[in-house]
């Protein structure tokens, strides 16, 4: 129980927290419904995603929390992070993701999103972790952080671990027939457009940031 500790330290309301995440019906934690790209492109308040998903700050390190949670809802996360244009958020979900041993990138389920422009950008995302991950596999990082010894770098280049492959959907999304815009930020079209758009999105036609995948 001594996980509970930081809960009841830093929440405003710890004992719905922890009702919240024991409660074992359904035993893997519910998303949130999903949101449309353009509606999370309008947001302009910084704590609209700690409002959508309530204490997950806290709560993302605690086991119970992992157990109970999934692939689909944490990418899910992401998105909402990612069409918000919420680096922060970004890169804690990605790093949450990296640590996640358990979860290899070419197992990811089909999130068979209805929505054709939320389907596109939940592709772009899974290609961009992807590219992270073999990225940072490249460097001689290793996700599991217990053998990311600084001695242990020169060795791990030598023989580094094998690269993580990407699932099959995202190769069969197409890219978007009109431009889907990211949430701006007080940039202008035309600045995100030639200046910050991420070249991993812009083949699919998505105009915004994804650089905070790359620092998990």
């Amino acid at each position: 129980m001594y996980q509970t500790r930081p809960i009841i330290r830093r929440s405003l309301r710890p004992w719905r927290m922890l009702f919240r995440l024991s409660f074992p019906f359904p035993w893997r934690l519910p998303n949130p419904d999903p949101l449309p790209v353009s509606f999370l492109a309008s947001i302009s308040s910084p704590q609209f995603f700690y409002k959508r998903h309530d204490f997950l700050p806290t709560i993302r390190n605690l086991l119970l929390f992992r157990w109970r949670d999934t692939r689909t809802r944490a990418l899910y996360r992401l998105y909402d992070a990612i069409c918000l244009q919420d680096h922060v958020e970004s890169v804690h979900e990605a790093t949450y993701i990296w640590e996640r041993l358990d979860w290899q990138l070419e197992d990811w389920p089909d999130p068979a999103d209805p929505d054709p422009e939320r389907y596109t950008v939940l592709a772009g995302i899974m290609e961009g972790l992807v590219e992270s991950f073999n990225w940072r596999l490249g460097l001689g990082i290793c996700r599991d952080r217990h053998k990311a010894l600084q001695k242990r770098l020169e060795r791990r280049r030598d023989e580094p671990e094998p690269l993580e492959e990407c699932p099959s959907w995202p190769s069969q999304v197409p890219p978007s027939s009109h431009p889907i815009y990211l949430n701006l930020g007080g940039c202008s079209m035309e600045e995100m457009t030639t200046r910050l758009a991420s070249p991993l999105f812009k083949r699919r036609n998505i105009f915004g940031e994804s650089g905070s995948l790359m620092f998990v």
